[in-house]
């Protein structure tokens, strides 16, 4: 779909009872740094195997620009484009990720190491192990 603003990629996405429109935006990929813009999601499900996931169960909250999920699968870090936008999210406290309750809290590198001395290891829709 197209918007407007030219070839911009929509997605229509349930919300609860509501559907809406949202911009399809390219994550980045590769590590990050953890600053202002960024959360920590904690006790991912399982069943997560994509970034794309992610980024639908907390776009309510703003635009996520970047997605990590660590090596283990059981957590990972969400940056969004605005501080406003992580600062709903850690309002928030939480969000439903494929039924799950996925607690939302402020990303800090852990004991000195920053994430970007991580690497990305999801597999991409469609992909198999």
């Amino acid at each position: 779909t197209t918007s407007p603003h030219g070839s911009v990629k929509l997605r229509c996405v349930a919300m609860g009872k509501r559907k809406r429109c949202v911009e399809v935006t390219e994550l980045s990929d590769g590590p990050k740094r953890v600053d202002e813009h960024s959360v920590h999601l904690g006790r991912l499900p399982p069943s997560v195997s994509s970034k794309q996931q992610v980024v639908e169960a907390v776009q309510e909250f703003g635009q996520a620009v970047h997605v990590h999920i660590e090596d283990d699968l059981s957590h990972g870090f969400v940056h969004f484009s605005t501080r406003n936008a992580a600062e709903a999210a850690l309002r928030a406290g939480g969000v439903q990720i494929l039924q799950h309750h996925v607690e939302i809290r402020e990303a800090k590198p852990e004991d000195g190491e920053d994430d970007a001395s991580k690497t990305e290891s999801v597999l991409q829709e469609g992909e198999e192990c």
